[in-house]
């Protein structure tokens, strides 16, 4: 089984812990060995970061109305229970491939992840 969340997690507002509370539920509900694939705006929490925090705003001032954008950290954190496939949490063009560069700064501001729940005992 696959929990494919896309393009879908940043448009929940509030903490992280929130949002892993939600895939919790989803996690417990897979059998074991399923798999989350998850891509998240991504905070870079660097240089970039001035410029995020804009494009975030004018999400949250647009028709859209939504847009968080998260930190490593707290991406990471909506795989409970989970065991991360290598290379784990990485802006999105980077994986698999952690050597991969960018074309421009905004690659750099997706994220995303595959992770694996652990097989029962």
């Amino acid at each position: 089984m696959a929990i494919i969340q896309t393009a879908t997690l940043h448009h929940h507002p509030g903490p992280a812990s929130d949002i892993a509370r939600i895939m919790q539920t989803y996690v417990d509900a897979a059998a074991p060995g399923s798999c989350t694939v998850i891509s998240h705006f991504l905070d870079p929490q660097d240089v970039v970061s001035g410029a995020v925090r804009r494009i975030e705003q004018r999400l949250l001032d647009s028709s859209a109305g939504t847009g968080w954008f998260r930190t490593v950290d707290e991406i990471r954190s909506l795989f409970p229970g989970q065991c991360l496939v290598g290379p784990g949490v990485v802006p999105c063009y980077q994986w698999p491939d952690t050597y991969a560069e960018a074309t421009n700064w905004t690659q750099g501001c997706i994220a995303g992840g595959i992770g694996q729940k652990r097989t029962g005992h």
